[in-house]
């Protein structure tokens, strides 16, 4: 009888060893207890033929697929049976970004009907499907997305496909109009796998969100942002972005915390070319911060804008009632406005233009920046500068105050990325954990990287404490010094991972003319600090080189006329073009 209980105890730890493990790998979202995570990567819109991404596309990283089934859905058209399709995918192996290989996670969208979720489930809740990562419901309606007219059908089976599926996340498609109301079903039933994904996803949209009577309750985008602490919640694009134009779509989406994101082939291969070009792997970046908690992130940012949209309709279904600079209506007594996002993509890092000496001022990127900055991305839409002017010298920012650091945190790294104009200094400031103020200024110029475009400037902060808001209601901030206003795109925070003990070095940004990385031992695009030796062969596409003598800058415009009479093992500044 000992021994039979021992072998029970046994194969029970042995299951709560597997459910931990199947559960809680790091490198997989954490959706509602008991749904099975969906891993970090993006997934390709009707994958029909079940591709094996990773061969045809290695810039893309890991990414998974998904497609619909059934002779009168949209999308794909075949015979194949969801399960082969599954069966398939299992043996295509996908490298995830720590190094793991799995097998290709899929979905499947299914025309569900309260007569068949049964049969559906007795065929897909298989231990052989375990890299089944999600289903969509596919509405009756064209494009399998829940319109008004389908919000009826949607509602009679939400629990019904909660219960067949307990331990899969079940997505609706739906519309700003649908979303709402699928999400308070959802929230209502015990079992939450039931997920949200908004179709139509794009840049600055002017039905991003929706407030009642004041309260934020949903719209295109910040539905994720009322409903995603609960359930499942993605996006899927409009087509036809422009490589610059999807970092802008990107950080958006990411800023509103969704679980899954399911894009077009063509929009893929847009995004992964934004590192090449631009030296920012969009892709990765994505990655990283898909589905992340807040004490999982790797990094907490921000990206100053401001919405350009002016006027917005569709008032209460009525196509005609444009209204300014929202839509508001009322709807059973209660107050209803939508409109576009109007300020900042925040990432549980937050600007506060309310504290004392910290309003900023919205620059119209077309207008007002340097034409180098103008044309990258960065400077696109909009962004923010000081206003030193009017006695705004400083840009407050604040981490997400319920963010815990862990007792062994060795640090801080902030990454801001700014207008290298003019030659005046900027500094960052915060208090330390002895509560002295610490100012920490650069000059920019030359020195820094290109005059007059984006650069991303790296502070390593070794004493820096972050809780409190001990800097007048903020974290920390910028001060322009009153020599000379700063503007600002992105600001990266990252609690360090290992001991500060470098000098922090501006990083390279490439400008839209470059194309890709030049190969070679010791050149890389961008400004990097090397030590010239005299066996150093440096190659034809490095165009300027500067080094510090008697506290002096030296420039060389054409480094082969000049390079004899650089300083030989001397660190120094490289500038290489593609």
């Amino acid at each position: 009888m000992k021994i039979g209980k021992l072998k029970i105890k046994f194969a029970y730890l042995l299951i709560c060893l597997f459910a931990y493990l199947k559960f809680s790998l790091p490198v997989l979202a954490i959706v509602p207890p008991g749904v099975k995570p969906l891993p970090n990567i993006p997934f390709v819109m009707l994958d029909c033929q079940n591709k094996d991404w990773g061969q045809i596309y290695p810039e893309w990283g890991p990414v998974g697929g998904w497609r619909d089934f059934g002779p009168d859905v949209p999308g794909c058209r075949d015979s194949t049976s969801p399960e082969d399709y599954i069966r398939k995918a299992k043996n295509i192996k996908v490298t995830l970004d720590d190094g793991q290989v799995i097998s290709k996670p899929v979905g499947v969208g299914i025309k569900f009907t309260s007569e068949n979720i049964q049969s559906w489930a007795n065929r897909l809740n298989k231990p052989e499907f375990d890299n089944l990562a999600f289903i969509i419901a596919i509405s009756p309606s064209i494009y399998g997305e829940v319109l008004d007219s389908d919000l009826g059908w949607a509602l009679s089976i939400e629990e019904k496909l909660s219960q067949a599926f307990p331990n899969i996340p079940v997505f609706y498609q739906g519309t700003v109009n649908t979303l709402g109301s699928l999400g308070n079903k959802a929230l209502s039933l015990s079992n939450k796998n039931i997920g949200l994904k908004c179709n139509g996803w794009d840049i600055d949209l002017d039905n991003a969100q929706e407030t009642t009577d004041g309260i934020l309750s949903g719209g295109a985008m910040r539905f994720a942002d009322v409903f995603g602490d609960q359930l499942p919640v993605g996006y899927e694009p409009k087509h036809g972005l422009t490589t610059e134009e999807w970092y802008w779509g990107l950080m958006d989406a990411l800023s509103h915390h969704p679980d899954v994101l399911d894009i077009q082939e063509p929009e893929l291969s847009k995004m992964a070319e934004f590192k090449s070009k631009y030296n920012f792997s969009l892709l990765e970046f994505t990655r990283q911060h898909l589905g992340k908690t807040l004490d999982q992130t790797p990094s907490f940012w921000v990206l100053l804008r401001t919405t350009q949209k002016t006027q917005v309709c569709y008032c209460g279904g009525g196509a005609n009632a444009c209204q300014s600079p929202e839509c508001c209506w009322t709807s059973g007594g209660r107050r209803i406005c939508r409109g576009p996002q109007k300020s900042n993509y925040s990432y549980w890092l937050y600007q506060n233009d309310d504290l004392p000496g910290g309003k900023t001022v919205t620059l119209v990127s077309a207008n007002s920046l340097p034409s180098p900055a103008k044309s990258h991305p960065y400077g696109k839409y909009t962004t923010r500068r000081t206003d030193q002017t009017s006695g705004n010298s400083f840009m407050y920012f604040d981490i997400e105050d319920k963010f815990q650091p862990p007792t062994d945190k060795k640090g801080w790294e902030i990454t801001l990325t700014f207008v290298n104009s003019g030659s005046d200094k900027l500094s960052l400031e915060y208090i330390n954990k002895s509560g002295q103020t610490i100012k920490k200024s650069i000059t920019k110029g030359i020195g820094l990287g290109q005059v007059d475009n984006w650069i991303d400037y790296k502070w390593m902060l070794e004493d820096a404490d972050f809780s409190g808001n001990k800097m007048k209601g903020a974290d920390f901030r910028i001060n322009c010094e009153s020599d000379g206003d700063e503007t600002i795109h992105r600001v990266i925070v990252k609690p360090a991972t290992t001991a500060i003990s470098a000098s922090p070095t501006p990083s390279p940004i490439l400008s839209p003319s470059s194309t890709s990385s030049p190969k070679g031992q010791y050149f890389y695009p961008g400004w990097q600090q090397m030590e010239l030796k005299l066996e150093t062969e440096i190659p034809p596409n490095c165009q300027i080189i500067t080094y510090k003598e008697n506290g002096f800058w030296k420039n060389f415009l054409s480094f082969l006329e000049n390079l004899l009479f650089a300083p030989r093992k001397k660190k120094v500044w490289v500038k290489c073009y593609n």
